[in-house]
């Protein structure tokens, strides 16, 4: 049914969006789905990417019984396995790594917002430089948080696949994402539970050579049992993208939400919709590999400030 009303909306294309993801300290261990493109990888055909992102993180809050302290940037490195079946599905997995520290940029991101006038986190300016610190606290129990200056694994996501319907290479499918409790809770990249979500795909031609693509999902992550328990809210994910190729190069223009799991039993920075626009471009190589570049901003100053993206695919 879902098909259906999706199916006028398509056209001949595949877009595939950048693989942005939400490095808030306070999404650490949660499911958050990564951009796919509607269509399945060809029937026995394995595909692989490496993705590196590199996040400045800042935010101090204290209210109703919690508290923040995050000062650090982050380096993750993520590797992404996926294969074809006959019939339009795909398998695939996805494992992450953390990496924490006092990082390098504190003078070049304090230039940035002064140079275009963007706003600066509350005490981000006469904060220590090159300082990490990683608390968070609730009705005075701290939560773990993974040690800086070391490699961490954390949750291994898995998901399955099925193009719904195509017309002329216009697909919509329906993608089932998994994430199994594999990190320790004591490091602070897991969150102790089994989490699951559903997403509809589907991507459209723009204007002949561009491509649109959408996702939507409700996504169900669980609790968080990191020295004190946590239920949290199912939430909403959405993710818009829209490219268009020059030669061998191609622009993106991404954005991506989610509305909160932990609905309003925290201060704003917890119970706000999380919102970012991504910038970016993707180069075609001879031999079919995908290399990719992007800038992520976010919108709903919530932290990460901003995250840097380099990834390949082959």
């Amino acid at each position: 049914m879902i098909a259906a009303l999706l199916l006028p909306w398509v056209a001949p294309a595949a877009g595939e969006p950048l693989p942005v993801k939400n490095h808030s300290p306070v999404w650490f261990g949660l499911l958050f789905p990564t951009p796919d493109a509607s269509r399945a990888v060809a029937e026995g055909e394995p595909h692989y990417r490496l993705d590196l992102d590199y996040s400045s993180i800042f935010f101090v809050q204290k209210d109703k019984g919690w508290e923040f302290l995050f000062d650090m940037e982050l380096a993750q490195a993520t590797l992404n396995a996926r294969i074809g079946f006959s019939g339009g599905v795909e398998a695939g997995i996805e494992q992450p790594f953390f990496h924490m520290g006092g990082g390098f940029m504190d003078d070049a991101v304090t230039n940035y917002h002064s140079w275009f006038g963007f706003p600066m986190y509350d005490g981000q300016l006469g904060a220590p430089r090159y300082r990490f610190s990683y608390r968070m606290a609730r009705n005075g129990a701290v939560w773990h948080g993974a040690a800086p200056y070391t490699v961490t694994a954390g949750d291994t996501t898995f998901w399955l696949k099925k193009e719904l319907c195509a017309k002329d290479a216009a697909t919509i499918s329906l993608k089932l994402v998994g994430q199994a409790p594999t990190a320790s809770t004591a490091e602070g990249m897991g969150n102790g539970a089994w989490e699951y979500g559903a997403l509809i795909l589907a991507d459209r031609e723009f204007r002949e050579k561009g491509k649109l693509g959408l996702s939507a999902g409700y996504i169900d992550p669980g609790f968080i049992n990191r020295g004190d328990y946590f239920p949290l809210n199912r939430f909403y994910y959405l993710d818009a993208s829209l490219e268009y190729p020059f030669g061998r190069w191609a622009g993106v223009v991404q954005f991506t939400g989610a509305t909160s799991p932990y609905g309003n039993a925290g201060p704003d920075l917890l119970s706000r919709e999380w919102q970012a626009i991504t910038f970016g471009a993707r180069y075609l190589t001879d031999g079919g590999k995908k290399l990719e570049f992007s800038f992520t901003e976010d919108l709903s100053f919530s932290a990460p400030d901003f995250t840097l993206h380099a990834g390949v695919e082959f």
